[in-house]
C-alpha cells in the first residue's frame, strides 16, 4: 500500500479511536530516511477554524522538513523547496480527525480547499499519508477531492480481544513479566 506507485500521492488512512493508526505511522518513520511527521493533536486546542488547522499544519510540516523557523504563510513553493533533492520522501500527518470533537463538512471541504495547492505539490514529490477516524471517512472518501485518491485509502480494524491480549503478553515479555502475573 505505501510502495505503489513510483511518484508520490496522497493516501487516507482511516481507523476507529485505538485502531492503531499513530502506531502504523509511528512504524512507517523507522522505514524510510526521509519522513516528516505532524500531529495535529498536538496542537487540537489552540486551533479554531480551517484556516488555522492549514496554516498550523503546513507551518509544522516546513518546520520538520527544514529544522528552521518557518515563513509566515507556507505555500507550495516553499515546501516543494523544503524536500529533499533526493530519494521520496514520506510525509505523515497523524490525528488530523482531533482538530474537532465532531466531523463539520463544511470546515472539512474548506481545509481541504486551503490544502490543495500545497497536497498536489507534495505528492509530485512525496509519499502523504493523513490519517483520521472512520467518521471522516465519507466526506474525505467521497470523491469530492480527487487529489486525494480516495479509492486507495486503508482502513485499520480495531483489535479483538484475543489479539489485544497477544499485543499486552508480547509486550510484557520484552520487559521481563509475563501477562498471567500482572493480569492474575
Amino acid at each position: 500500500w505505501l510502495q505503489e506507485g513510483k511518484k508520490g500521492e496522497v493516501r487516507l488512512l482511516f481507523g476507529a479511536r485505538g485502531a492503531g493508526k499513530t502506531s502504523f505511522l509511528n512504524t512507517v518513520t523507522t522505514l524510510s530516511t526521509h519522513v516528516a511527521k505532524v500531529d495535529v493533536l498536538r496542537a487540537s486546542g489552540e486551533l479554531d477554524g480551517a484556516f488555522q488547522l492549514y496554516s498550523w499544519v503546513f507551518r509544522d510540516l516546513h518546520q520538520r522538513l527544514t529544522g528552521k523557523a518557518p515563513p509566515a504563510d507556507v505555500g507550495p513553493e516553499q515546501l516543494e523547496s523544503a524536500l529533499p533533492a533526493d530519494g521520496r520522501p514520506v510525509i505523515l500527518i497523524d490525528n488530523l480527525d482531533r482538530f474537532i470533537d465532531n466531523p463539520d463538512p463544511k470546515l472539512l471541504r474548506r481545509f481541504f480547499e486551503l490544502s490543495q495547492g500545497n497536497l498536489e505539490r507534495l505528492k509530485s514529490r512525496a509519499l502523504v499519508v493523513i490519517s483520521a477516524t472512520t467518521r471522516w471517512q465519507e466526506i474525505l472518501g467521497s470523491g469530492d477531492f480527487t487529489y486525494l485518491n480516495p479509492g486507495s485509502y486503508m482502513e485499520l480494524a480495531r483489535f479483538s480481544a484475543a489479539d489485544t491480549h497477544e499485543l499486552l503478553a508480547k509486550r510484557l515479555e520484552l520487559s521481563g513479566s509475563r501477562f498471567d502475573r500482572v493480569f492474575g
